[in-house]
C-alpha cells in the first residue's frame, strides 16, 4: 500500500500559528498565558525604558519609536479587556527595533512571554 504525502509546503512570506495535516490531525493555539503577577508587566516596561535610555546611542533613530511602543502596551494593558492582537503586533514591532541590543531584546522577549504566553 502506498502512502499519500499529506504534508504542507509553504514558500515565501511569514507563516504564524498552528498547522496540522493528515487524518485526524489537530492544531491548537492558546493565546495568552496564565495571569501575570501583579506589577510584573509594569516592571518589565520600566526596565525596557531604562535600557532604551542606556543604549539610546546604539539604537539611534529606533529609540523614540521603542518608547512609543512601550506607551502603547501600557495603554492597552490599562484597558478592561486588553486586545491580544494589539499587544502582539506592538511587541513584534518593538522586538524588531531592538534586535541589535541583546539585553533589550531579552527584556522584550520576557514581556512578550509574560503577556502572550
Amino acid at each position: 500500500m502506498s502512502e499519500v504525502n499529506k504534508g504542507i509546503q509553504i514558500s515565501g512570506g511569514n507563516v504564524q500559528g498552528p498547522m496540522a495535516v493528515g487524518t485526524g490531525a489537530r492544531a491548537v493555539q492558546h493565546i495568552g498565558g496564565p495571569a501575570a503577577p501583579p506589577g510584573e508587566a509594569e516592571r518589565l516596561l520600566a526596565d525596557i525604558r531604562e535600557l532604551v535610555e542606556r543604549y539610546r546611542e546604539e539604537l539611534g533613530d529606533q529609540a523614540r519609536p521603542v518608547l512609543r511602543e512601550a506607551d502603547r502596551i501600557e495603554d492597552e494593558l490599562a484597558e478592561d479587556d486588553p486586545d491580544a492582537d494589539v499587544l502582539s503586533d506592538t511587541l513584534e514591532r518593538m522586538a524588531r527595533r531592538v534586535t541589535a541590543i541583546t539585553t533589550l531584546s531579552q527584556a522584550v522577549a520576557a514581556l512578550t512571554t509574560l503577556l502572550l504566553g
